[in-house]
């Protein structure tokens, strides 16, 4: 596969999000795109193409060390999808699509209930039907009985060599970060032994990341209301992504009825990296005749 950063920004702007400054990556031209949450792995991994359509804006906002609140533990996640709200205003966006990778598509379904007009569609790429220990203990069932044997042999060396590293002297976020890298590749990548290390190069993950994944997200049911959501939806499915099982939201009924699910038979967790020519192709047309 290719090296990541595809693109570079075009300039860096900055934001002021409750009294507190942040830098804004802008690369492109286009629809307005809006990366969420912790964007830096987003913007390293989406193509040149991509950006000749799109006006993407990236921040890491408060989810890495140099940003971080004071009182991480206070967020919610109506603060998330509020700042979500601010960062769009403060960049002057209207009719953006919000870019929303994994857990965060989760996210971008919650800010479409509550901001029901502020966007023009929501891009979810990779993202689970939740984002608690229920799905996770359900995809588990479904990599153990549906992935290949190479991919599963693969996994349990890997898991059992884990098991055995010295991560003392690391925090939390670091040792989660050394996981997702070598431990968990073969439930993110379409290639089980895929090196992504270069993908998180130099993100100093904040604690508030652990916070949204242990005590935020378990306790949003995002399918609580989804019908009611009119903007149109695209969910990138990766075959190979076992730790999300995205393609799990064919058989959700009651999908809002602007809802694509899009299967990528080639990739994982990153099918804007992985099948980058087939995403952008998919997007593209997607977005063609929703703006």
């Amino acid at each position: 596969m290719n090296t990541f950063n595809f693109i570079e920004p075009d300039e860096i702007l900055s934001v002021t999000i409750r009294g507190k400054k942040y830098p804004v990556k802008k690369s492109g031209q286009g629809i307005p795109c809006l990366f969420i949450c912790l964007g830096t792995p987003s913007f390293r991994t989406i193509s040149k193409n991509f950006s000749k359509h799109f006006t993407i804006y990236s921040s890491d906002v408060y989810w890495i060390n140099e940003n971080c609140l004071e009182n991480p533990e206070s967020v919610t996640i109506d603060t998330i999808i509020d700042d979500i709200k601010l960062l769009a205003d403060a960049l002057n966006l209207k009719k953006y699509i919000l870019f929303g990778h994994s857990a965060y598509g989760i996210i971008a379904l919650e800010f479409a209930k509550k901001y029901p007009d502020a966007a023009a569609g929501i891009l979810m790429i990779g993202t689970p039907i939740n984002s608690n220990a229920n799905v996770a203990e359900i995809n588990n069932k479904i990599f153990e009985n549906t992935a290949d044997q190479n991919r599963k042999e693969i996994d349990k060396e890997r898991r059992e060599h884990f098991k055995k590293e010295d991560l003392i002297g690391l925090s939390q976020e670091e040792s989660w970060i050394k996981a997702y890298i070598y431990r968990d590749a073969p439930r993110y990548w379409h290639i089980p032994t895929f090196d992504c290390s270069k993908l998180w190069e130099g993100i100093h993950v904040d604690k508030l990341l652990t916070h949204l994944f242990e005590k935020v997200l378990p306790k949003i049911n995002v399918l609580e209301g989804l019908n009611k959501i009119k903007i149109p939806v695209f969910l990138a499915a990766g075959i190979s992504d076992f730790d999300c099982c995205p393609w799990m939201w064919k058989d959700i009924p009651h999908l809002p009825q602007n809802f694509i699910i899009s299967i990528f038979d080639k990739s994982g967790h990153w099918p804007h990296y992985e099948q980058v020519d087939l995403f952008d192709q998919r997007v593209i047309e997607w977005t063609s005749t929703i703006c």
